[in-house]
């Protein structure tokens, strides 16, 4: 004969039913919870179980009693969107248990946010993005994507066009144009208002701009330009230097190498670096030319990786240079995501976080005031 087995639930198990019944909205906001008695004859329980289990979900703040009535739902639970983050993949995502691949240091202040909000993104790669089926095996049910403006180009725009969900870029100072999209990126002109407010364009002979071939340069570049407009400097005294930058390097090697050759023409101008790595290279040129930046030559750059990601090829921080807030911006952009899902805002943000210029030993107007300034 054989023995049936009959199960004997416990407050938390009942709490746990009703807590699931929440979460797939068969019991929604301010619907009435099924009372002590009804849970009491369905479970096979005594009332005291019931009511402990009820007790325990509005410690929970998951429901709510009115005397005399019954208990409620309080809120509907919130919903956990899928998201997926096209990144820079370089370097290990240190002090996190995350099973994510190994992701640049420049996206941990988006994991930070994402893990407060208790999401966990999925990472997708930038071929997947450009491949037709692998896009639509792999992005298709996602909510949202958090990209690198390095992920958005014709390839991965004819995919992206396609996705119904929310979509944020950073890591870009150009207006995104070839998907629709959200974007959080430097306000570039604030810190070249400062530039000009620190120094008299009129005062040099000439002026030099490096930069890479990139769109991110492109922008400093055009910035840069239209300050120089507006200060009615002459166009035919102003020099762009385009430095092509060799595979694996950051800039650094390719700036030092072509500035060897200019380094003289450079004295007694004003020279403008769209990246600090360009800028240790350019130095590097200058020195072994016998000429200091802030004496010989002004040198004014982009980035701020000195003060913001203490890289001191020099030992103390040095470089004149327009800090980009790339933490601000990442965190913004990551709480920008989350808010549009959320909140089901159908709106396009376009937020400017604001640059400031550090003031260190590579402008001539330091050499009277030594040490750092802050415009």
């Amino acid at each position: 004969m054989k023995t049936e087995i009959v199960k004997r639930y416990k407050s938390k198990d009942i709490a746990a039913i009703i807590r699931k019944e929440i979460a797939d909205r068969r019991l929604n906001a301010h619907t009435a919870v099924p009372s002590v008695r009804s849970l009491s004859e369905r479970f096979g329980i005594s009332t005291v179980t019931a009511d402990k289990a009820i007790n325990q979900l509005v410690e929970e703040d998951l429901i709510y009693r009115i005397s005399g009535s019954g208990s409620y739902v309080k809120n509907d639970p919130r919903r956990i969107y899928k998201i997926g983050i096209g990144c820079t993949v370089s370097m290990a995502a240190r002090h996190f248990n995350t099973n994510l691949p190994e992701i640049s240091p420049m996206w941990e202040p988006c994991l930070e946010v994402f893990h407060k909000h208790g999401y966990e993104p999925q990472i997708i790669p930038y071929r997947t993005l450009r491949d037709p089926e692998l896009s639509l095996r792999n992005i298709q049910e996602l909510d949202g994507l958090l990209l690198s403006t390095a992920f958005v180009d014709s390839y991965t725009a004819r995919e992206l066009q396609h996705f119904k969900g929310k979509i944020v870029v950073f890591e870009g100072n150009f207006l995104q144009e070839q998907i629709p999209c959200s974007q959080v990126m430097p306000d570039l002109q604030m810190g070249v208002k400062q530039i000009f407010d620190l120094v008299n364009p009129h005062d040099y002979p000439g002026i030099i701009i490096i930069r890479a071939y990139h769109p991110n340069a492109q922008a400093i570049t055009n910035a840069l330009l239209a300050g120089l407009q507006k200060h009615d400097y002459p166009a035919d005294r102003i020099q762009v230097k385009e430095i092509k930058v060799a595979s694996g390097d950051n800039g650094q090697m390719s700036a030092y190498i072509a500035s060897r050759a200019m380094a003289e023409k450079c004295r007694g101008k004003l020279v403008f670096s769209a990246s600090d790595f360009k800028s240790f290279g350019f130095v590097n040129a200058l020195r072994e030319k016998k000429l200091e930046p802030g004496r010989d030559v002004d040198l004014i750059s982009f980035d701020n990786l000195e003060g913001a990601f203490n890289i001191l090829p020099f030992d103390t921080p040095y470089l004149t240079s327009v800090n980009m807030p790339v933490e601000r911006i990442a965190r913004e952009a990551t709480e920008l995501l989350i808010n549009l899902l959320e909140t089901r805002d159908d709106r396009t943000h376009i937020i400017k976080i604001p640059t400031h210029l550090e003031v260190r030993n590579t402008v001539k107007i330091q050499n009277s005031n030594p040490g750092e300034k802050n415009v």
